[in-house]
Formats: structure tokens, C-alpha cells, sequence
């Protein structure tokens, strides 16, 4: 038997659309693309008041609830911590135990005259009163310490975080 030999390169190589196209192009049907129509600005209007007020609902549902997982919110009315947080911010409080508080935290308390502030803890005093550990606090801005240790029977809770500029406008609906 005779031993054939295969050329490595046939003579006639096929084109790509040969190989890849084995209908032709007049089998396809070319349907233009449809143009969508603009949405009339009554509807958009519409659409977008539908979905702030629903945002809206949702944002007042939520802050009517949070006490019952133990966040309470505060309005910041003075700039003693004006760098870290502006006045008129909203704050939002969640009430932690004694032990978890530490230095550089962010507290809001009731002081001797019954008013919220917010301030930082310089200094833990251990086994200050009955409640527990009492804590000296400054504000930001402020060159010294607060006069009174603030009682942990005091403290409204830890800062957990805020927003900027509304506080106003959301602490209506805490009067409510």
C-alpha cells in the first residue's frame, strides 16, 4: 500500500463567509427598530411624585419606629462639636450599656438643667454612683472639660451616626 502524504495547506482555502455563512443574506428579514414614544411630562410628573412620596412614607414609618429597637434622634442646636458635627444636624442615638462606652465615644445626656447635649468622653470614672461608671465629656470645640460628670442614669445613648443640615426639618415629626 501506498503511503499518501497530506498537504498541509489545501489549494483552495475557503473565504470566512463561506465557512461561517451558509445562508445567504437575502434570507433575513430587516425590521427597523420602533422608536419609543416620549413619556408626556403630566406622566413623568406624576411617576416621580408617586415615588418621593412613597420614599417619604417610608422615611416617616421608619423614624416613628426606631425607639423600639432602642435608637432615639436628636436635633444638634449648639456648634460645641461644630468640626466633627454641624449644627442643626440630625442625630441618631442608640442606648448602649455602660461598659461598651469608652473614650473619643459621642454621647448625648441630659444635663444638670434637663437639656440633650452631645458631647465626646475624655475621661471614664469608674463606679461613679449607683448607676455605675460616671463620664467627663468636652465638646469639640470647646477649650475645657464640662463642669459635672454625667451619670450613666443620665446618658440618652451613643451617637451611631448623623446627617448634616436636616435635623430641623426632621425633628417635627418627633413633637408629633
Amino acid at each position: 500500500m501506498k503511503e499518501e502524504r497530506l498537504d498541509p495547506v489545501p489549494e483552495e482555502i475557503p473565504s470566512p463567509e463561506e465557512l461561517f455563512h451558509t445562508e445567504s443574506q437575502d434570507d433575513y428579514i430587516i425590521v427597523p427598530e420602533k422608536k419609543r414614544k416620549p413619556v408626556p411630562r403630566f406622566r413623568a410628573v406624576r411617576r416621580f411624585s408617586a415615588g418621593f412620596l412613597l420614599i417619604l412614607v417610608l422615611v416617616v414609618v421608619v423614624l416613628l419606629n426606631l425607639d423600639k429597637v432602642g435608637i432615639t434622634y436628636y436635633y444638634m442646636e449648639s456648634t460645641s462639636m461644630e468640626h466633627v458635627i454641624p449644627k442643626g444636624s440630625f442625630l441618631f442615638v442608640y442606648k448602649t450599656k455602660a461598659e461598651n462606652l469608652k473614650v473619643k465615644d459621642m454621647i448625648t445626656f441630659h444635663n444638670s438643667e434637663d437639656i440633650s447635649v452631645t458631647h465626646v468622653i475624655v475621661e471614664v470614672v469608674p463606679d461613679y454612683d449607683e448607676y455605675g461608671p460616671g463620664f467627663r465629656t468636652k465638646g469639640t470645640e470647646n477649650v475645657e472639660w464640662d463642669e459635672d460628670t454625667v451619670s450613666y442614669g443620665d446618658i440618652c445613648g451613643k451617637v451611631v451616626f448623623h446627617i448634616p443640615y436636616i435635623g430641623k426639618w426632621l425633628s417635627v415629626w418627633r413633637n408629633r
